[in-house]
């Protein structure tokens, strides 16, 4: 598996998973997992997957008016 950076934590990682074109490493894949609502670090990995919604859905409305003129 190659190397990718982690769109939360900035670190590289070989164990990953793909999320809307955005890579998530296994320590924080685990991180997730086991948070709730205010628990410490919550809302660092709430607002990474709130701005990745927001790209990945501004991308989607961008190629949409491109597409469709």
């Amino acid at each position: 598996m190659r190397e990718v950076l982690c769109f939360t934590c900035k670190k590289q990682s070989t164990n990953y998973i793909e999320i809307l074109g955005k890579y998530i490493c296994e320590s924080c894949q685990q991180e997730i997992l086991t948070l709730s609502p205010g628990d410490y670090g919550y809302d660092h990995f709430h607002n990474e997957i709130k701005i990745l919604w927001e790209e990945y859905l501004e991308c989607l409305i961008k190629n949409q008016v491109i597409n469709h003129g």
